[in-house]
């Protein structure tokens, strides 16, 4: 039996180990349209210390060791850490870009590949661009000044230093507040639409 994850992010990663475990025989195959493993986590993608957004009790895989650290990095070592033990390494192919998904077929960089059954995960990462913004979205361009939370690193936030940029963060959700936390500057807004968890910090620090 052929059986096919898309996504190798955190479920992407515990599906494999899962189906691994009970389909011992079959051809098991994890594609990730990036160069590391970890989804939204990959270290490609987060400033090393964004932590508001990971809560150690949320991202704790079952019969693994538990995690005290809130920093991205630790969380990404701590995922290369279970593949490697539970040798799932060679379930898993990078840079596998899925253009077209249909029956039982996956076309994966040009490549029509047939399998039994097909699993996707990571579908909750889809970045929330409001329909207004879009039209000044664009995350290629250098000169792009829209980013969403998940997009946010380190050349980024570099860009954001300079006294002469005003930043406003839209939303009241964790990686909004670690945005605010990373990007630390006194002409910073923080707009929510609504109170939320972090309301209190908003009120006693000014931005």
């Amino acid at each position: 039996m052929k059986l096919a994850i898309i996504g190798g992010g955190v479920k992407g990663i515990a599906l494999l180990k899962q189906l691994k475990d009970n389909f011992k025989t079959s051809d098991i195959k994890l594609y990730e349209k990036n160069s590391k493993i970890g989804g939204v986590w990959a270290n490609i993608h987060k400033v090393p210390y964004q932590s508001i957004q990971i809560i150690p009790r949320h991202y704790r895989f079952i019969n693994f060791k538990n995690r005290n650290s809130v920093k991205s990095d630790d969380l990404y070592n701590y995922l290369i850490e279970y593949i490697n033990i539970n040798n799932l390494q060679d379930h898993i192919y990078l840079n596998s870009n899925i253009t077209e998904i249909k029956d039982e077929k996956l076309k994966i960089n040009g490549e029509y590949l047939y399998f039994d059954y097909i699993f996707i995960t990571g579908r909750n990462s889809r970045k929330n661009i409001p329909e207004k913004y879009k039209k000044y979205y664009n995350y290629e361009n250098p000169s792009n000044k829209i980013f969403h939370s998940s997009e946010l690193n380190q050349q980024i936030l570099n860009k954001m230093s300079e006294d002469s940029v005003k930043c406003v963060v839209i939303g009241g959700s964790k990686s909004s507040a670690d945005a605010i936390l990373n990007i630390n500057k006194k002409n910073t807004k923080w707009i929510a639409r609504r109170y939320n968890r972090f309301a209190e910090f908003n009120k006693k620090n000014t931005f």
